[in-house]
């Protein structure tokens, strides 16, 4: 096989779970772990698809969760925070990722908000994740986590929000 055939077949095991293909596909190669694909690297693939077994044997495997990639150049907790993972978030976090607040589509609370997930909004929060930076830009103006959610429609993560402010 190619590199390009098995990226695909390794993009395929991990989004099925498969993580001795997974690590059979990998094998001892330190780029092939780290390959930063047009979805981010092989940990953000896993952190997306929820893939918690797969997450774990890539970071033992040496996987950087800090490394940016995907879309937005966000870590692998921004994904999984985003798609609802709450196990993979906390695997993530407990491997040391970063609580990244420099963009609002970098930032994992921003994205467990914009996809309703308050259970992960309440582990970022007490991971330590600061719910008050606010953003302006194109598509917001001097927005916090609160009133993101208010914008989104979130009720019960404004309530939330809103609680700690009291």
């Amino acid at each position: 096989m190619n590199e390009i055939e098995i990226g695909k077949e390794l993009r395929t095991a991990i989004k099925a779970g498969d993580v001795e293909r997974v690590v059979e596909l990998i094998g001892d190669s330190k780029d092939r772990l780290m390959q930063i694909t047009p979805f981010g690297t092989w940990l953000h693939v896993a952190a997306t698809s929820g893939q918690l077994q797969v997450v774990k044997r890539l970071l033992a495997m040496g996987s950087d969760p800090n490394v940016r990639g995907g879309p937005f150049k966000g870590v692998a907790l921004n994904h999984a925070a985003s798609e609802g993972h709450m196990a993979v978030v906390r695997e993530l976090l407990d491997a040391g990722s970063e609580l990244d607040i420099s963009e609002p589509e970098r930032n994992p609370l921003f994205g467990a908000i914009y996809g309703g997930h308050i259970e992960i909004v309440k582990l970022l929060l007490n991971a330590g994740i600061d719910p008050s930076i606010k953003y302006t830009g194109e598509f917001m103006k001097d927005m916090d986590a609160a009133a993101f959610a208010r914008e989104r429609g979130q009720t019960a993560i404004v309530a939330y929000l809103e609680s700690l402010r009291k």
